[in-house]
């Protein structure tokens, strides 16, 4: 199996789909924010899209001695994530402009990043040998399985993009009014606090714990 046909089955794992929801969040608040152009948007979630995948690298190159580094100021990294998504989810929540900071393409890929703080990576035969291929002693095997590992991880973010455009013209459908989108909008933004708050609070694991018992999810750990 690819790595990019793994990578793509994986964003449907219990480990990433209890990030979905509060992504789905971030995607309406960010889009009923912005005007009506699609370009923008869509910009800004292809951003949050990669800010997914490098969070998703960080932590299968744990093996590494950058990839410790990281792990080891992972509760650092994952408060400051937190702190981030609330602000941002404080600020959205809010019928008033948001703050530049807060809209551009580089908001959307540290968002990106601080959702990917939530991600609990289930490994299957096809990941686990990727990371065996990352750890490796020989540089050549090792720079192949990074490579490996950086085209499952954009396979896995790649989902984002499409059921975030389908979302936002749903949304648009069902809120055609600016009054409307406003609260719509505020109730995303504080669906992106309540992230937050889950991340700050490690809770995030248990909901993937719950998922993981509800079914065989066999099919998308190949």
């Amino acid at each position: 199996m690819t790595p990019a046909f793994a990578g793509l089955l994986a964003f449907f794992s219990p480990c990433i789909l209890p990030v979905l929801p509060f992504a789905l969040c971030w995607f309406g608040a960010r889009g009923l924010a912005r005007g009506r152009g699609a370009a923008p948007f869509l910009s800004a979630v292809f951003a949050f899209s990669l800010g997914i995948a490098l969070a998703f690298l960080q932590i299968g190159l744990g093996r590494s001695g950058f990839g410790q580094m990281l792990l080891s100021a992972r509760p650092g990294l994952t408060a400051l994530a937190a702190l981030w998504l609330g602000v941002w989810g404080a600020c959205y929540a809010f019928p008033s402009r948001p703050p530049r900071l807060l809209t551009g393409k580089t908001a959307a890929f540290a968002s990106g990043l601080a959702f990917g703080m939530g991600l609990i990576p289930c490994i299957g035969p096809a990941l686990s040998a990727i990371l065996r291929l990352t750890a490796h002693s020989e540089r050549a095997l090792q720079l192949q399985g990074i490579a490996a590992l950086i085209v499952y991880a954009l396979a896995m973010a790649l989902p984002f993009m499409p059921i975030a455009l389908l979302w936002l013209g749903l949304l648009r459908k069902i809120a055609p009014s600016p009054r409307r989108a406003a609260l719509l909008r505020g109730g995303f933004g504080l669906g992106v606090a309540a992230f937050a708050l889950l991340l700050a609070t490690d809770r995030i694991p248990l909901i993937a714990e719950w998922l993981v018992g509800l079914s065989d999810w066999s099919w998308v750990l190949l």
